[in-house]
């Protein structure tokens, strides 16, 4: 399973934070290496220099091989918690989806 971090409006994450997040994606969706081909992970803070509560934005997309795609986004007052929910609803959405593939 290949994860990628990406960053941008007004987000910088360094190389060691992105290998740290990429780990734990992997660690999160292990029970289904199977499946998931790709995770691409999209931080950006919507606000930039504003501020605001919850303005911290994380998509995550995950290619389900021979399926398309699944893609969530959580919003959060910082990024580790906006990271973390993208999460869980990411572990959701894909397993529902691969139930739902299996019942055919």
């Amino acid at each position: 399973m290949l994860v990628q971090v990406n960053s941008g409006n007004g987000v910088r994450v360094q190389a060691e934070v992105a290998s740290r997040i990429e780990n734990n994606v992997k660690v999160a969706l292990e029970q289904f290496t199977n499946d998931v081909r790709r995770v691409d992970i999209h931080l950006s803070d919507e606000n930039r220099d504003k501020g605001g509560d919850d303005d911290k934005r994380c998509m995550m997309e995950a290619l389900i091989g021979g399926h398309g795609r699944i893609a969530v986004t959580n919003f959060a007052g910082d990024l580790p918690l906006a990271i973390d929910g993208a999460m869980e609803k990411l572990q959701k959405a894909i397993g529902n989806e691969l139930g739902r593939l299996r019942q055919r």
